[in-house]
């Protein structure tokens, strides 16, 4: 448990129907105030949280994914440039970007990519060192450096933990949506010991469908038989996992995980802009 009530909390004051009481909740962030009230069945004082599930997002908003892409490219193209000093990393680096850039900006192709993200992978590596005169037999060995530095490479955001577990505590249920194939997205629930956490996960490439297709939202509700005014996603992607929960009623909270801010023509209103995770539990009540 990563929160407990505040000293001054007299455990021997009994609520009685239709009046709560209001107190200071120390967790890893400072003090959360949270109210609770009188359970009839239990006969004690139990959290009462308006917001009573959180859907998350998987990847840069419980895990560091695409913001070890960067980074991890430029390894990959160094090690390649150690090898072969005619073919600079700078160049290596620029043909690939461009390339992948052009993949992963068209809504079909993104969709048919993360389902088979390593083939994907190989396919933009081969196009760009194709387009740009690069030794076409070093393309799939390139991509799949890439495919396993990243693995490598990616980490659990600050927080992330430390938030599931107070949720947990305060008895909010909790759900899982992540577009991609299911066994690197399981992989990554597995390395870092969160499935624990979730009582409903959904996969796009289990389902064989994902985010923003609002079935895949309204599926999340009836596995959670929750309805969707008191139910929150929260992510880093805007039209996934703002406007899309938006669209079947739940509110959608804004991880603004690379703090660039909303901008002022963005048509997605977020309920909420949070730029820790940590921030999160203050937007739920």
């Amino acid at each position: 448990m990563f929160g407990y009530p505040c000293a001054k909390y007299r455990k021997d004051v009994i609520l009685t129907k239709g009046w709560c009481l209001r107190i200071p909740y120390c967790c890893f962030k400072g003090t959360l105030f949270v109210e609770f009230i009188h359970d009839d069945k239990t006969n004690r004082n139990v959290p009462f949280v308006r917001t009573i599930a959180v859907i998350f997002d998987l990847d840069d908003t419980l895990v560091a994914f695409d913001l070890v892409t960067e980074s991890t490219w430029r390894q990959v193209c160094d090690e390649y440039a150690s090898e072969n000093p005619a073919h600079p990393a700078a160049d290596v680096y620029d043909a690939v970007s461009k390339e992948s850039h052009w993949y992963w900006s068209d809504e079909e192709r993104h969709r048919v990519g993360r389902n088979d993200i390593v083939a994907a992978r190989r396919g933009i590596v081969k196009s760009a060192f194709e387009k740009h005169g690069l030794p076409l037999h070093d393309a799939v060995k390139v991509a799949d450096r890439y495919s396993e530095l990243r693995l490598e490479n990616m980490y659990l955001i600050p927080g992330a933990k430390d938030v599931l577990g107070t949720l947990q505590a305060l008895k909010v249920r909790l759900g899982m949506i992540s577009n991609g194939d299911s066994p690197i997205q399981r992989l990554k629930l597995r390395r870092f010991d969160l499935e624990k956490y979730f009582e409903m996960i959904l996969i796009e490439g289990e389902v064989g469908f994902g985010k923003p297709d609002r079935r895949i939202y309204e599926l999340a509700l009836s596995k959670l038989g929750i309805v969707p005014g008191k139910t929150v996603m929260v992510g880093d992607n805007l039209k996934w996992d703002v406007a899309g929960p938006q669209s079947v009623g739940m509110r959608g909270i804004w991880f603004d995980v690379k703090k660039r801010g909303l901008q002022k023509d963005s048509t997605v209103i977020p309920d909420a802009v949070i730029t820790s995770i940590a921030e999160l539990p203050e937007y739920l009540k």
